[in-house]
């Protein structure tokens, strides 16, 4: 089943219990990363720089990546992993590959926000550097795509890992990491 399928089904899904998604009136969630690691495999270049900086309650990463050459990013696996709070009792929630990575990359970045970047984001990597500021998981994509019915799933913490191959077995880059998402409140304090 392609990646465009199985979003539309998960989409179906969630139309039918949207109530499942709901936040507690007058509140909001933000992302917090207690780990974010970004690997690239030397043969194709290096990761420089992963910085996380706080911006009205979320983290934002900054990325510095540079490649030695131009490639196109063949698969793409993706692991999401659901644990209890602190990391405990972790499971699989959803896992997926995407054979041919150049049909879907653009479904792939809808999962991200990045506020700014110095190269478009494809399947086609090119020589020199790649720089991503105030980037994000988009949490409006990611609760509808994977449907997060589940009772009070901000409170849980969640693991990740994205797989990116140069050709079906060569792993070319990975990141991963951990994440809890904060629920805060709307209302602004008056003194």
């Amino acid at each position: 089943m392609y990646l465009k399928e199985t979003f539309f089904l998960w989409s179906i899904s969630i139309l039918l219990n949207q109530d499942g998604l709901a936040l507690p009136k007058g509140t909001r969630v933000a992302v917090r990363f207690d780990k974010f690691e970004w690997f690239v495999n030397q043969m194709f270049g290096q990761t420089k720089e992963i910085n996380i900086k706080r911006n009205g309650g979320a983290d934002l990463v900054d990325i510095f990546l540079t490649f030695d050459f131009d490639f196109i990013i063949q698969k793409v696996s993706l692991e999401v992993i659901m644990c209890k709070e602190h990391y405990i009792d972790c499971v699989n929630y959803r896992s997926f590959e995407v054979a041919n990575f150049c049909e879907n990359d653009k479904t792939i970045s809808y999962f991200a926000k990045i506020g700014y970047s110095n190269q478009k984001m494809s399947c086609t990597f090119q020589k020199g550097p790649y720089i991503f500021k105030n980037s994000t998981i988009n949490l409006d994509t990611i609760t509808k795509s994977f449907a997060l019915n589940s009772d009070k799933w901000w409170e849980k913490t969640w693991k990740f890992r994205v797989d990116y191959y140069f050709n079906i077995t060569l792993l070319a880059m990975r990141h991963y990491g951990d994440v809890q998402i904060l629920l805060l409140s709307n209302r602004t304090r008056r003194y």
